[in-house]
């Protein structure tokens, strides 16, 4: 008698496992979206999309090159407050400067081409005088992150 008992509570618990591991299994299933288009894979939350004007792109359309611009204010010197940086004529955003003089850090994804980026610095003089610097980014098929580190007037590619 204890015989059965066991093997009916032995087959039970396998078919109650059984039906909670196919639940689960189906409701990931339901939950999960495909992904509609290669532009979703592309284009996602953590790196900001730049247009650009496809007539002018060179080079490969499937590689995309991370582009990591930080920028920072000069805190040594008098001069050297950054105003406004630009990517190819978009305007990248910036916070107010911290304790370290940092203003804040983008990741853009590029296409292999050459890009300018312009930025602005404010000099603490009386009148305060503004001053452009422009320089350009080249991106190539090879390159697979690139580091544009703006300081003050000076800037550094890594």
């Amino acid at each position: 008698m204890k015989y059965g008992y066991v093997i009916k509570t032995l087959a039970l618990c396998c078919f109650a496992f059984l039906f909670v591991y196919c639940g689960f299994l189906t409701s990931n299933y339901l939950k999960s979206k495909p992904i509609k288009s290669k532009e979703e894979i592309k284009e996602n939350d953590y790196y900001k999309k730049i247009s650009m004007n496809k007539s002018n792109l060179k080079g490969s359309f499937d590689h995309f090159t991370r582009v990591e611009i930080s920028v920072r204010d000069d805190g040594f010197t008098p001069k050297g407050r950054i105003v406004d940086v630009c990517l190819n004529e978009e305007k990248l955003p910036l916070k107010p400067a911290d304790s370290r003089s940092r203003r804040g850090s983008t990741i853009v994804q590029l296409r292999p081409n050459t890009y300018t980026i312009k930025w602005i610095v404010q000099n603490n003089c009386n009148p305060p005088t503004y001053e452009e610097y422009k320089k350009e980014i080249h991106v190539t098929d090879m390159d697979l992150w690139i580091h544009v580190h703006i300081e003050g007037n000076k800037i550094t590619f890594s």
